[in-house]
C-alpha cells in the first residue's frame, strides 16, 4: 500500500465520478485492482528483501543473531551470551570456544546459525513467544521496504511530477484547491519520506532487536 497509494490517490483524484459510479463492476474493479496491486507489490517486496539479506550481513559481518553468539563481539551482552551458550548446548549443538572461532571462524559461524535455526523452529508458538513474533514481523516489514524503496520512490516521484503537469495543463482560478494540487504535495511528502526513513539502519535495528529477543527466548529451553 505504501508503494500505490500516490497511484491510488492520483487516480481518485483525476477521475473522481470514476470512483462513485453506480455500476457495482465499476465500484468494485478499482479496490478490486488496488488489492491485486498490493499483493503484488507485497510479494516483490518479499522477494526484493530476501535478495538483500545476503549483501546486508555481508556489510554487518554476519547475521545479528550469528555475530551475538561470538565470543569476541562486544555488541552483546556477556553473561547473557554465555546464558544462550549453555542453552545451546542442553539442546545438542556444539559451542564453539574461543580458540575455535580464532581458528575456524567459519565452522563457529556454521554452528551457531544451525543453532539459531532450530530456536526460530521452537519459538514459532506465537502465544508463547510474542515479542518474538512481533520484532520478527517488524524487522520482516523493514527488510521488504527496504526492498522496495527505489520502487516506491519512483512512484512517488512519477506521480509528483504527473501532478505538476496536470496542474499547469489544466491550471484555473482555483488551481490552488485543485485536488491534484493535494496529491502532488503528498506524493513529495512519500518520497521524502522513502529517501529519509528507509534505510538501512532502520533495518539493522530491526534485525538486531529480533535477534536480542530470539536469542533471549532460548534461555532455559531444553
Amino acid at each position: 500500500m505504501l508503494v500505490i497509494v500516490p497511484v491510488a490517490i492520483f487516480i481518485a483524484a483525476i477521475l473522481p465520478e470514476g470512483m462513485s459510479l453506480n455500476g457495482i463492476l465499476l465500484r468494485f474493479v478499482p479496490f478490486v485492482a488496488l488489492a491485486a496491486l498490493s499483493f503484488v507489490a507485497s510479494q516483490i517486496g518479499a522477494d526484493f528483501g530476501r535478495r538483500l539479506e545476503k549483501p546486508l550481513w555481508a556489510k554487518w559481518h554476519g547475521p545479528p543473531t550469528t555475530r551475538f553468539l561470538r565470543h569476541r563481539n562486544r555488541e552483546y551482552n556477556e553473561i547473557t551470551r554465555h546464558a544462550v551458550h549453555e542453552s545451546m548446548a542442553r539442546l545438542g549443538f556444539k559451542v564453539p570456544t574461543a580458540d575455535d572461532e580464532s581458528h575456524d571462524p567459519n565452522y563457529a559461524d556454521e554452528c551457531y546459525a544451525a543453532f539459531v535455526t532450530e530456536l526460530r523452529r521452537l519459538t514459532r508458538n506465537k502465544s508463547k513467544y510474542p515479542l518474538v513474533h512481533k520484532r520478527l514481523i517488524d524487522y520482516g516489514f523493514r527488510r521488504n521496504i527496504l526492498g522496495l524503496k527505489w520502487v516506491g520512490l519512483g512512484m512517488a516521484v512519477m506521480i509528483s511530477l504527473l501532478c505538476i503537469l496536470h496542474i499547469f495543463w489544466k491550471w484555473d482560478v482555483a488551481g490552488l484547491i485543485n485536488p491534484v494540487f493535494f496529491v502532488g504535495i503528498v506524493s513529495v511528502g512519500i518520497a521524502v519520506s522513502w529517501l529519509a526513513l528507509v534505510n538501512e539502519r532502520v533495518v539493522s535495528l530491526g534485525a538486531e532487536r529480533y535477534a536480542d529477543s530470539l536469542l533471549e527466548a532460548g534461555i532455559g529451553l531444553e
